[in-house]
């Protein structure tokens, strides 16, 4: 019985340390603006983890410049969220005849990263 207490202990201790470091990425970042501000600006001033910094600075520097191109001409950023999801769609036709085309299989994930994140923006400045 002590023993089966014991492992329960290690477990449920684990299991809140690996449950206290959630990995945030570019897309979590695009919908969590705030955090993003926050985040680029702890980056700036504290001795932060690098890797981590250079993923929120990066996130931050695209945020920025798809925000000045949707505020610019809102009209010519959908037309290349149109675009993308038409090369995407070319790319997945593709890669159905022919699956083990790694270049194939990077150049469509990215294009569909580009896509969820011009999405992310849109939905914000509609409010949604």
């Amino acid at each position: 019985m002590k023993f089966f207490k014991w492992v329960l202990l290690v477990i449920v201790i684990f299991l809140t340390a690996t449950g206290c470091h959630r990995h945030i990425d570019d897309i979590y970042l695009f919908k969590h603006p705030d955090l993003l501000k926050k985040q680029y600006l702890e980056c700036q001033f504290n001795n932060l983890d690098p890797t981590q910094c250079r993923i929120i600075s990066q996130t931050f520097m695209k945020l920025t410049q798809l925000v000045r191109q949707l505020i610019e001409n809102p009209e010519t950023f959908g037309k290349d969220v149109i675009h993308l999801q038409i090369k995407a769609a070319q790319l997945k036709k593709q890669l159905e005849k022919q699956p083990n085309k790694k270049d194939k299989k990077n150049e469509y994930q990215k294009i569909n990263k580009e896509i969820q994140l011009r999405l992310i923006l849109m939905a914000k400045a509609e409010g949604l």
